[in-house]
C-alpha cells in the first residue's frame, strides 16, 4: 500500500521573515510553497494543486483572492493570519470558512490551525 502523499500548502506572506518562518513551522505537516504577493499566488494556483492556503491579511488583495477561489469552485481550507481582527474582517473570514489566527502567535497555534484546515480538506485547490 502506498503512503498517503503529503498535503501541499500555499503560504501567501509579504513579510520576508514570516515567509521564511511559516514554512518551517508547518514543515512536519505539509510541503509548503510560498508567494510574496497575490499575483505570485495566482501563478502558483494556476500551475500547482494545493490542499490549503495559509495567508496573511496584510498582503494586499488576499481577501479578494479568497473570494475568487470560492466563486470559481476552487474553495478549500483557508487559514488567515492577522495582527488584529475587526468584527467585519472576522465575519468575512468566517463566511469563507477560514480558520483565523491572530498575530503575534505561538508556533503551536499555527500548527493547530493548519491541522484543522487540512482535516476538513475535501479536495485539492487547482
Amino acid at each position: 500500500m502506498r503512503p498517503k502523499p503529503r498535503p501541499t500548502v500555499l503560504c501567501i506572506e509579504s513579510d520576508d521573515d514570516q515567509r521564511e518562518l511559516l514554512p518551517l513551522v508547518i514543515r512536519e505537516q505539509a510541503r509548503v510553497l510560498t508567494a510574496s504577493s497575490v499575483r505570485d499566488a495566482r501563478e502558483l494556483l494556476d500551475s500547482i494543486a494545493f490542499d490549503a492556503v495559509l495567508a496573511s491579511m496584510a498582503v494586499p488583495g488576499v481577501l479578494e483572492l479568497a473570494h475568487e477561489l470560492e466563486t470559481g469552485g476552487r474553495v478549500g481550507p483557508l487559514v488567515l493570519v492577522s495582527p488584529a481582527w475587526s468584527d467585519d474582517a472576522q465575519r468575512e473570514a468566517t463566511a469563507l470558512g477560514a480558520v483565523t489566527v491572530q498575530r503575534p502567535h505561538e508556533n503551536a497555534v499555527v500548527i493547530e490551525a493548519v491541522a484543522r484546515a487540512l482535516a476538513r480538506a475535501p479536495r485539492t485547490l487547482h
